[in-house]
């Protein structure tokens, strides 16, 4: 590849008819608001404008989708809204075509184009009940503490390694007179 450069890529657009939720959302439905998480999405936003449809009722059902750089975003998106509402959720994984071209940088070389199949993930979350009895199903996920109770209530323990630092300094004190 030495004698080539990158020129581009071209990632396999998603339409709704590709969602692999077919038991749940009907070919062609409207009915969903469907987020697709990019590397350079803002998760803070996406998650405001999400959480801000449930609660106008825009929505009962929601669809977030990533793939290559965007799967840890996808994930970190539902993970947070999660805490912020209780929803039913199905995880699927899938993956999606990426076709890179290279020119060649000298003359008599011929274009190159390497196709590859990067992984993807898609996040259904429902504020209604999901038929419990398909494949992959989770319960609504209810959050009893809110962050501030969590290290409310943490905050009174001490941490531990201070006093073992203490003891091992104590223990090389002994063991090493100055």
């Amino acid at each position: 590849m030495m004698h080539y450069s990158k020129a581009e890529n071209l990632e396999q657009e998603l339409t709704i008819n590709d969602l692999p939720f077919d038991d749940f959302i009907p070919k062609n439905s409207k009915n969903f608001l469907w987020m697709q998480v990019k590397g350079g999405t803002k998760v803070r936003n996406v998650v405001e404008y999400v959480h801000s449809s449930l609660n106008k009722g825009e929505y009962r059902m929601l669809v977030w989708s990533g793939s290559g750089g965007g799967v840890i975003k996808t994930i970190s998106c539902a993970e947070i809204l999660k805490q912020q509402q209780p929803l039913y959720q199905v995880t699927r994984m899938a993956y999606t075509d990426v076709e890179e071209y290279w020119k060649p940088q000298i003359n008599g070389l011929e274009e190159i184009i390497v196709k590859r199949r990067i992984p993807a993930i898609h996040i259904l979350m429902s504020i209604d009940k999901l038929n419990e009895n398909i494949e992959g199903v989770v319960k609504r996920f209810q959050n009893s503490n809110t962050r501030t109770d969590f290290w409310r209530d943490n905050q009174k323990q001490q941490p531990k390694f201070h006093s073992a630092a203490a003891s091992m300094k104590s223990s090389i004190d002994k063991a090493h007179p100055h």
